[in-house]
């Protein structure tokens, strides 16, 4: 009888130490996001374009990183073809922001007084560069702007005390009858306007 039940506990404790050996996937290996899901970082929030629009525009006042990818979508899924009004206003801790290939628009004040912004990345999809939208931003020294881009607000870098450089991805003569015909644009200071066929110097 003692036999059976010294044969009994050793049976027992061999199959409670190979089911706590034995792999457990789900502690293990970590989920992983499904492909498509969107991260939406922490401090954006998202509004209609107008109301019952299913494009939608992006706002951070409470975004508090020094460096933002804005995704290309809500939450929701809705696309992101604006940055709203005031959007990122007083935001001094942002240095760097990358915009989505879906941004048309970049609304009145949108990054006015990002006073530690020194670069921001505009996609091809952009059009319209609004009313004192970079308003302040001391520390930009230089912008890419791509040729989608046919209108610039004439106070849209009004502040901007550093900007003394900007690459243009088109033609002085895209330049000249897109860009300036838009409006008589303010500078600070001298920039050169560098085209992909040549160079034009504006401002004092």
């Amino acid at each position: 009888m003692k036999l059976k039940h010294v044969i009994l506990f050793v049976l027992i404790a061999a199959t409670l130490f190979a089911f706590s050996c034995a792999k457990k996937p789900a502690e293990t290996e970590p989920e992983t996001p499904d492909e498509g899901t969107v991260i939406i970082p922490e401090g954006l929030t998202f509004a209609p374009v107008v109301q019952g629009s299913i494009f939608y525009l992006v706002q951070g006042q409470e975004y508090a990183g020094e460096e933002l990818v804005i995704p290309a979508q809500s939450g929701d899924g809705h696309t992101v073809t604006e940055v709203g009004t005031l959007g990122f206003y007083n935001r001094t801790n942002l240095k760097k922001v990358t915009l989505p290939s879906t941004i048309e628009k970049i609304n009145a004040q949108a990054f006015s007084g990002c006073t530690s912004l020194t670069e921001i990345i505009l996609p091809h999809s952009l059009e319209m560069i609004l009313t004192w939208a970079f308003e302040n931003c001391t520390s930009l020294a230089t912008i890419t702007i791509p040729n989608s881009v046919y209108a610039i607000a004439s106070d849209a870098f009004e502040g901007c005390t550093s900007l003394s450089e900007i690459t243009y991805q088109g033609t002085i003569e895209g330049w000249n009858s897109n860009i300036l015909n838009s409006g008589n644009i303010r500078w600070e200071r001298q920039v050169t306007i560098h085209c992909s066929d040549g160079d034009i110097v504006l401002g004092e």
